[in-house]
């Protein structure tokens, strides 16, 4: 018995395929293969196509500026309001944010004034805290409301400036210092083992120490030793009135009255 030795496709026409087959019986074949007509479904064929495909792919990202900052406000206090958009261009120095840290300002003034009169007490001055009802009978005219924190000093007083720079300039010769007057200081040069010279007008003093007692001008002296110093001297404003008949009345001087808040 002879075996399949080949198929061909031959073509598709209306659904009719001719296959050519070896022959399959015992004897000797004689002529060509037969040819037998089969019908066969039309989709039993398919012809090959090639196509380009582009591939796409799809990602979850989140698209963000190549220049961007993030804004952490390192402040403590109660946002009052925002004046951007999320995703909103801002551009340097617009205002972003407002808030009201009054409340914060006043616990921390009130623990500052806390420590000075511990600081008092242990130098044995009398400086403490008293009640609202008390600084109203101390002083009568001002509105306390609001008012978290009162430090009361009563032996404070006045004193006059120039007098106050006497007696320390009295003190200081008393105690071995020379006070050499009209003489600025131009410079002052730090040196490798940590001493100082103090550059004036009248000749160089190399010294162990430098204190810097410029008072009003101590940040110009800070800053010839390489020192910036936030010292920013303020101008105080003062009225001069004519006798005031509350205050008249009452018969005794008024405390002075400090706002730490401004």
């Amino acid at each position: 018995m002879k075996s399949i030795n080949y198929l061909a496709v031959l073509g598709l026409l209306s659904g009719i395929g001719l296959l050519g087959c070896g022959g399959a019986d015992d004897g000797p074949s004689e002529g060509p293969p037969a040819v037998a007509a089969v019908n066969l479904p039309a989709d039993s064929i398919a012809v090959a196509q090639t196509r380009t495909v582009n591939p796409s792919f799809e990602y979850p990202a989140v698209v963000e500026a190549l220049q961007k900052a993030r804004v952490r406000p390192e402040v403590s206090a109660v946002l009052r309001k925002i004046h951007f958009s999320p995703g909103q261009m801002v551009e340097e120095g617009d205002l972003l944010l407002e808030f009201d840290d009054s409340q914060y300002r006043a616990a921390h003034e009130a623990a500052q004034a806390d420590l000075q009169a511990a600081k008092a007490k242990l130098y044995g001055m009398n400086f403490h805290e008293v009640s609202r009802h008390e600084a109203e009978r101390l002083h009568p005219l001002v509105n306390f409301h609001d008012i978290r924190c009162i430090m009361w000093e009563p032996d404070g007083g006045n004193v006059d400036p120039s007098g106050v720079t006497n007696a320390y300039a009295a003190g200081a010769r008393k105690a071995g210092a020379e006070i050499i007057r009209f003489c600025p200081v131009t410079g002052t040069e730090r040196q490798p083992d940590g001493t100082w010279i103090v550059r004036t007008p009248k000749g160089d003093i190399a010294t162990e120490w430098l204190v810097n007692a410029a008072g009003l001008w101590g940040r110009e002296v800070a800053a010839m030793a390489g020192i910036d110093l936030p010292l920013q001297p303020t101008e105080h404003q003062y009225f001069v009135t004519e006798t005031i008949p509350e205050i008249a009345a009452l018969g005794r001087r008024l405390p002075s009255v400090a706002d730490r808040d401004g």
